[in-house]
């Protein structure tokens, strides 16, 4: 599941950090780091850096109902990523 929901994080993150909203923040912080592991790899460099991007800017919005999400989900995904990076 954790490369799909990369997927989705990469390609359209305002919708996966909506569906994400929804859960409980126990479930939200594992479906984030999920996103981040991918498949057990971690994410690619570019994926990664566009990702960190997008959750950047949405959680720099304090107004957006998903910039706490963002924030949070920012977080887990470099918590994901953090043996990997060189």
């Amino acid at each position: 599941l954790g490369d799909f929901y990369s997927n989705v994080l990469s390609k359209n993150p305002r919708a996966f950090l909506a569906s994400v909203r929804s859960r409980p923040p126990k479930q939200q912080h594992h479906l984030c780091w999920m996103a981040g592991v991918t498949d057990g790899s971690g994410m690619g460099t570019q994926m990664l850096r566009d990702v960190r991007q997008s959750l950047r800017v949405i959680s720099s919005r304090r107004t957006d109902p998903l910039s706490a999400v963002a924030r949070n989900c920012l977080a887990n995904v470099n918590r994901a990523n953090a043996s990997n990076e060189r």
